[in-house]
């Protein structure tokens, strides 16, 4: 699914992890998720354990860009005390990525607040 192909849309509840997308990837992928401008919706992405996302998580309002690699899955949640969210997402792009390569990559991650990434970086 492309950006142009528009979101696909759930419901996302307070309280209560939904899983939007699961990947498998050699490869980055980027995805965006979208909400309505005046919500606060939680993400998480990478391994789901215990009821809740392992990898990356922030928190957003109007639209997100993240990028993912690796087994995980997508996962979000209303974060605002307003009730249910309607939250769609949408695969923009995915690329090659072999982070032990180019070591460039893994910095501007790290940089950008990545914690997936710093778990990468070899002592």
């Amino acid at each position: 699914m492309s950006r142009r192909d528009g979101p696909r849309v759930r419901l996302a509840q307070p309280d209560r992890w939904l899983w939007l997308e699961e990947y498998v990837l050699m490869t980055a992928s980027t995805y965006y998720l979208s909400c309505p401008a005046d919500r606060i919706v939680e993400f998480g992405s990478g391994v789901f354990s215990g009821g809740r996302p392992l990898g990356t998580r922030g928190k957003f309002s109007g639209e997100r860009r993240i990028t993912v690699y690796g087994a995980g899955s997508v996962h979000v949640r209303a974060a605002d005390n307003k009730g249910p969210c309607p939250v769609g997402i949408w695969q923009e792009s995915f690329r090659l990525m072999n982070v032990y390569s180019n070591p460039s990559m893994l910095d501007a991650a790290i940089a950008a607040g990545d914690s997936d990434a710093s778990r990468l970086r070899k002592p």
